[in-house]
Formats: C-alpha cells, structure tokens, sequence
C-alpha cells in the first residue's frame, strides 16, 4: 500500500465490509476495513456516480481507490452490485487464461469488490463498488452491442478467446481500460441469467459473432474462426453433449503452436461460471452473506 497524501481531502474513515467474489468456489469472501471517500464525484456516467477513495491497513497505510455507486434516481437493487464485480472477476479469471496462453501479450482486469458501509453512506447508498485507481486515459474498444470501436488487435482477441475459453457460453465485452488493464467489462452469457442488466444472452454472443474481425493476436493463439450463431436448439444440443463429458483426466496443452485447447481447468471454470451465473447463487448470496 501507498504512504503518501491520498489525492483527495480524506475525512472520515468509514467502516466497512468488502466482499470478494472468488471464482474458483463460486463463493463470496469478506474481510472489514477502513475506507475515506472523497466529498464529491470526480467522474458521472449514464448509470453511476464516481468518487475518489482510499482503502487503509491497520497500519494506516492506504491504497488509491475509485468508489462508484448507482446513481439514486435509478433505485438499483443490492444484487446489482453484486452482478457487476461478479462479472470482472470472472473476466479476470479468463485474462490469467488467455495470459498462460499467449507468450507475447499479457492482459488484466481490475480487481472489484462490493462494499457495505457500516457507519455512513456514499451517494445516498450503504453499498458500493470499489477498485484500485487507474490512471491514464481511457479507452473503449468495443462495446456490448457488437461495435468495434478501435483497431487494436489484444482487446478483439481477448473477446474471442473469451467466448473459446468458455465452450462458447459467454463473451467477455465492452473491453476499456488504460492500455491492457481493463475495467467495467459486460458479459453475455447463453441463457441471460445472472451479470447484470448487461447480459443480452444469445442476442449479445451472436452481435459478438457477427461484427468480430480475427486479428493477428486470434492467429498467434489459434483460435478457430468464429462460426454464425448458433440456433438455441443447435446450443441446446451442444450443452447436453458437453454435459454429458466425464472430467478430462489431464490438461490439454496450452501452447499456441499445436492449435487452441482449453484446459481441464478452464473446463471446470465454465461448469462453475454456468452453476453460479443463474440468479438462484445470487439469491444464496445475499442469503448467506445476511442481506436480506
């Protein structure tokens, strides 16, 4: 953590609980710590407000933050926190991935946890979302309607990777950042269920798969090119056949020169991803984590 003067006029220190989501059990881990937040939003978008924060050790040592809460005209559900930093750990999760597979780009997302503040408020709201500070100057590379919004070759190759890396179940999308450091990703997911309002289902995967141009990144990773949407009774099938697999007993190769595999664990990673994107594990959640 950072020992110099936080950027912002730190006031108060807020108690808090920040929840992780770890993706490789599917569960959410807490921890309690102490946080300041800037007066007022640096930054507003169409959705949520962002304020300026600094996250403290027991030491009074501190990490640069960005606070971002949904804006109180749009009343957003508790779960809807949730959904969003559900999603970039699992788009994280695919960049340690797509990391292991390439030897000459390297990509990652911010981590994001949820905070519920315990003696005060941000924005009007006793929740909010919380990642490490960025500098630098943003930018979008695609969105999740399908638009392709710069020729940068990793951030469409990671898209795609996504989408391999998953057994075609999801696209990692809307990719932005401060050159490979991403944030904020949207993910479409086959049946819809669960990461948020983002999520278009089918609809988002066959934008992806019909506006992707291959870039020499998908060629140094071997990925297949993209095939014309599937039907839901084509996906329907595939699902059942893959359902159907016993667990590979040894991991595929990860070397791009002997054609794109996925591994066993990435196997095991879209089982879980499918088991915990329905909004029954978040219901469980918010069950087990006492916020209802």
């Amino acid at each position: 953590m950072a020992a110099t003067a936080p950027t912002h006029s730190a006031g108060h220190r807020y108690r808090a609980i920040k929840y992780t989501y770890d993706v490789a059990s599917g569960s959410w881990e807490k921890e309690p710590i102490r946080v300041s937040f800037s007066r007022r939003a640096f930054q507003e978008g169409g959705m949520r407000l962002c304020f300026r924060a600094c996250e403290y050790d027991k030491n009074g040592n501190f990490v640069e933050c960005v606070a971002k809460v949904f804006k109180p005209e749009l009343h957003a559900a508790d779960h809807e926190y949730y959904d969003e930093a559900m999603t970039q750990m699992i788009a994280e999760s695919h960049a340690q991935e797509f990391n292991r597979k390439s030897r000459t780009h390297k990509v990652a997302l911010l981590p994001c946890n949820v905070l519920q503040i315990q003696d005060g408020r941000l924005g009007g709201s006793k929740l909010c979302a919380l990642e490490p500070y960025l500098p630098g100057d943003y930018v979008k590379h695609n969105d999740n309607a399908g638009a392709v919004e710069t020729n940068e070759a990793v951030p469409q190759a990671f898209s795609h990777f996504t989408y391999e890396n998953s057994n075609r179940l999801l696209v990692v999308c809307d990719i932005q950042g401060v050159g490979d450091f991403y944030t904020d990703p949207q993910i479409h997911f086959f049946d819809g269920e669960g990461f948020g309002s983002g999520n278009l289902g089918l609809d988002g995967l066959n934008r992806f798969l019909n506006s992707h141009a291959c870039t020499s990144v998908c060629e140094e990773l071997r990925l297949p090119p993209l095939r014309p949407g599937e039907t839901d009774e084509q996906m329907a099938r595939r699902l059942q056949a893959e359902e159907s697999k016993p667990p590979p007993s040894q991991a595929a190769t990860s070397h791009p020169e002997d054609g794109y595999s996925s591994s066993s664990s990435s196997d095991s990673s879209w089982r879980c991803m499918r088991r915990n994107a329905g909004s029954k594990n978040l219901e469980e959640a918010m069950r087990i984590l006492r916020f209802q």
